[in-house]
């Protein structure tokens, strides 16, 4: 619809870069997404170390348009959660979108639900203090129940809160205070 390349950042565990040879599914989207000229500069914030193997290693630390945030150097940090969000973002032009992996949180309902990962309430800080104005919000592998019988019936209000917190923050840039 833009006719031009755009900026994404995804907030995930995962890089979401495997291999086209595969057959689109939701593990390669972003590598979809670069091979077709669709996306620009890629960030993932809270990548985590122990789902990164060589290739896609290699293939981050080759590219300019790739850049990543550790969860486990997020972790370490000194600096809160939001103020490393707005240092990772701070020079990403628009147009923009943002990504959150539902797996990149703990203890979420997903596919690959994890004990480590972000908590809740800092993914709505991050959404409540945001200065980007993101051109649209994917969020993605929540459910509310798996195929094993697992099920959270939280999941869809933790998606409602993350929804409205990404509305209220655009509320100032839609409808400026006089």
């Amino acid at each position: 619809a833009l006719s031009k390349a755009i900026n994404v950042i995804n907030i995930d565990a995962h890089t979401d870069l495997r291999n086209t040879a595969e057959g689109r599914h939701s593990g390669n989207g972003f590598s979809n997404a670069i091979e077709q000229g669709f996306l620009h500069q890629y960030r993932i914030f809270g990548l985590q170390q122990n789902y990164l193997n060589e290739n896609i290693s290699q293939q981050i630390q080759s590219s300019e348009n790739i850049k990543t945030a550790f969860f486990e150097d997020i972790l370490v940090d000194d600096r809160n959660v939001t103020q490393q969000w707005t240092d990772f973002t701070a020079d990403l032009s628009n147009p923009c979108g943002l990504e959150i992996d539902l797996d990149s949180i703990e203890n979420i309902l997903s596919s690959a639900v994890s004990p480590s990962g972000f908590r809740i309430n800092d993914i709505r800080k991050i959404l409540l203090g945001n200065q980007n104005p993101f051109s649209y919000l994917h969020i993605c592998e929540g459910s509310v129940a798996l195929a094993d019988g697992r099920e959270d019936v939280t999941t869809g209000k933790t998606i409602a809160y993350l929804l409205s917190d990404f509305i209220k923050a655009l509320l100032p840039r839609i409808y400026p205070q006089p």
